[in-house]
């Protein structure tokens, strides 16, 4: 074939090599993974002449689409670097900035990043607010009461997908093209998915990195997040521990009509 110029495609499920493996340009191996009743497709990049291997691509196969890469799905435009100062959370880890990623470990913090969200849409700012436990209108509600608006959506993880749980998430972003993410209640996430639920918040992160978009996720305890995070806050009893950039702090949460962290 090669003489002539001719591509040639070869597919096979033998798994022990051959001497095809050898002499091809490029070799992909594809794979289904089932972990507690999950489905995982990926695609490894073995052999790549010329170009760079060792690597997977995560895929799925969708009804009425076929054979869909994780990384080809659509994303809304990159955003220019910014700051905002707010009232309920910058005495604690100081300006917020696109792209950055901040983390509370507390549960019952709904007022605090409602008061995060109304605060940032009215300095101009599309505020995505995803819950995982809570009614929607009444954290929309909420946010309309502090004096702001954010589009609030209702998450319910499906054991039968990872990747249509990460295509969720890229989807809305896409449709409302969001310059802050607010995820509370990301425990259901580990409770559905297990170990997978780091690689999935990890992937999002730094695909919400890229993007410029701000993300707040709460946590009732830390399941190995605080590595990706900016800024970390530890609430109980009324008191937070706040590790920044800026070391780290001890600060008082004050939940009443104007919910903040003061330190």
């Amino acid at each position: 074939f090669k003489p002539s110029n001719i591509d040639f495609v070869g597919i096979a499920e033998e798994e022990s090599a051959t001497p095809l493996e050898y002499i091809a340009d490029n070799l992909l191996r594809m794979e289904l993974r089932l972990e507690n009743g999950v489905a995982e497709r990926r695609m490894y990049v073995m052999k790549a002449r010329g170009r760079r291997a060792g690597y997977y691509l995560e895929l799925d196969i969708l009804e009425g689409q076929g054979v869909v890469f994780l990384d080809d799905l659509p994303r809304p435009p990159p955003r220019g670097p910014w700051e905002k100062w707010i009232d309920s959370i910058s005495q604690a880890i100081g300006p917020v900035r696109g792209g950055g990623m901040y983390l509370f470990v507390c549960r019952g913090l709904t007022p605090l990043l409602a008061k995060v969200a109304a605060e940032l849409s009215r300095e101009g700012l599309k505020v995505l607010y995803r819950v995982f436990s809570r009614d929607a209108s009444a954290v929309s509600a909420l946010v309309e009461k502090f004096g702001g608006k954010a589009i609030v959506q209702r998450v319910e993880p499906r054991p039968q997908s990872h990747f249509m749980h990460i295509k969720g998430l890229y989807d809305t972003l896409a449709e409302t093209n969001a310059d802050v993410l607010i995820s509370e209640g990301v425990d259901a996430e580990f409770f559905i998915y297990g170990r997978k639920a780091v690689e999935i918040n990890r992937q999002e992160i730094e695909e919400l990195r890229k993007l410029g978009i701000v993300t707040f996720v709460n946590v009732d305890k830390d399941f190995g997040l605080k590595s990706l995070a900016d800024a970390v806050a530890i609430v109980k009893a009324g008191k937070a521990v706040v590790y920044s950039a800026r070391g780290r702090s001890l600060c008082r949460y004050e939940g009443d009509a104007a919910p903040r962290l003061v330190c």
